[in-house]
């Protein structure tokens, strides 16, 4: 087993597809009034990253390659060639990675169809707003105790820093 190139593995190129491909649903959502800057700001982004994902790993190839033929190390391909990135392999990887989309999009559809045919639509149980609120309340007073536990764990170690009174009771939890 050999180890493969970084940003080529199925994550890799599920994300460089998907930024590439990022732009269409979100013209098509801008045509139909239901986008706005932020997404294409977000769609922009990914899609750059994507962009320039595909360039660095060409240039680290091209320049694996030239310091290869340099040093007179094994049979690297040339480096001045229109591509150097393995497309075989890429394309294998590609294959791979659509079987897995197919396989997971099948599995959706057949978890959503019952016996006879009919559609079924999850339904999700409908929380009171008060749990909901107590649930983000809850939330907001964790994020204050963690910083605190955090703050008191250096001050262990830096005796000049005294917590004490209400926020010491928060660190013994």
């Amino acid at each position: 087993m050999s180890a493969g190139l970084p940003g080529l593995g199925l994550g890799g190129l599920f994300f460089i597809f998907s930024a590439l491909l990022a732009p269409i649903p979100e013209l098509w959502r801008t045509l139909r009034g239901r986008s706005d800057l932020a997404a294409w700001r977000v769609v922009g982004r990914q899609f750059a990253q994507a962009v320039l994902m595909i360039a660095a790993i060409d240039l680290a190839l091209r320049f694996s390659y030239l310091a290869l033929s340099e040093t007179g190390l094994g049979n690297p391909p040339p480096a001045d060639t229109g591509t150097v990135l393995p497309l075989t392999l890429i394309g294998i990887t590609s294959a791979l990675l659509l079987m897995v989309v197919i396989g997971a999009k099948l599995a959706e559809l057949v978890g959503r169809i019952r016996t006879d045919g009919r559609r079924v639509t999850p339904r999700r149980p409908v929380e009171p707003a008060a749990q909901v609120a107590s649930r983000s309340v809850s939330k907001r007073r964790r994020r204050p105790r963690l910083a605190i536990r955090l703050i008191a764990r250096r001050s262990r170690s830096r005796p000049g820093l005294i917590v004490s009174g209400y926020w010491s009771r928060i660190i013994d939890r």
